[in-house]
């Protein structure tokens, strides 16, 4: 396995485990009831739980293509970075009716 398919997978793999955690966990909703401004912190944190699951699986879904299809890396790599600088705006902008 290559260097830039692992990379890939294991950024993946950490984003759903987070993912999981925020989405399935008690405590964070919890501690931001008390502690935030939030509308609603539990449909909150899981969607920002769900989001990452889902940013994971496409993070996987690049890596599986990285090490099918070695010749293209440069396409996985430039795709994979796009889509994790833009899910941040994307975040932001659907997180709004949380607030």
């Amino acid at each position: 396995m290559r260097t830039t398919t692992l990379v890939l997978e294991v950024a993946s793999i950490l984003y759903m485990i987070f993912g999981i955690v925020l989405a399935f966990g008690k405590g964070l909703a919890q501690k931001l009831e008390k502690r935030s401004n939030l509308k609603d912190s539990k449909g909150y944190v899981k969607f920002i739980g769900r989001f990452n699951i889902i940013l994971g699986i496409v993070g996987v879904v690049l890596g599986i293509l990285d090490f099918a299809f070695p010749n293209l890396t440069k396409v996985w790599i430039i795709t994979f970075l796009i889509i994790m600088m833009s899910s941040s705006l994307i975040q932001n902008k659907l997180t709004k009716k949380y607030i």
